[in-house]
């Protein structure tokens, strides 16, 4: 690590000041099985869907997880777990949960 940056990025941040953009609140609000938690919620984790709204329905946690090779779907009585479809293109590869 350069020592122009004053080594450990884990030490000394790149910025202390506040973003130059206005803070506001992300409008999907976390369910009750986090709504208690004061830190920040992991995004971009392989099991957010399991606890994000998924509004339109007015469910929570049903969308799709996807851990590869098999996609993951929670329902009240349990889970379902499949080995997706696929379409392949020259130009894309489209999968989908599909019940096998």
């Amino acid at each position: 690590i350069n020592a122009e940056y004053g080594g450990s990025f884990a030490q000394n941040p790149f910025k202390t000041s506040p973003p130059f953009f206005p803070e506001q609140e992300h409008p999907f609000k976390p369910t009750s099985i986090l709504s208690e938690i004061t830190q920040p919620i992991p995004t971009n984790s392989f099991w957010t869907n399991l606890y994000l709204p998924q509004e339109q329905l007015g469910t929570y946690g049903e969308e799709t997880v996807v851990q590869l090779p098999y996609f993951i779907k929670s329902r009240n009585r349990g889970i379902s777990i499949c080995y997706p479809n696929r379409l392949k293109s020259n130009t894309f590869i489209l999968s989908w949960f599909q019940h096998n």
